[in-house]
């Protein structure tokens, strides 16, 4: 799709802009994400990839003595 750079919306700062925001935790807005992500890698085909067995899981530090 060719965008049509002749077309212009003038708009004010003090316009109110429904920006889709929604107010909730990191935590409900990353679940809201991950429900969407998880359907689209439904769509692909049997076997060819998982979304699940790629995340991280454990997390390790590690300190280098006298740092």
């Amino acid at each position: 799709m060719k965008l049509d750079r002749r077309i212009v919306k003038l708009s004010q700062m003090n316009d109110i802009i429904d920006d889709d925001y929604v107010n909730a935790s990191m935590k409900d807005r990353i679940e809201m994400v991950w429900e969407i992500t998880s359907e689209l890698w439904s769509l692909t085909k049997e076997g060819e990839s998982d979304a699940k067995s790629r995340l991280q899981r454990d997390v390790a530090n590690l300190t280098k003595p006298g740092c």
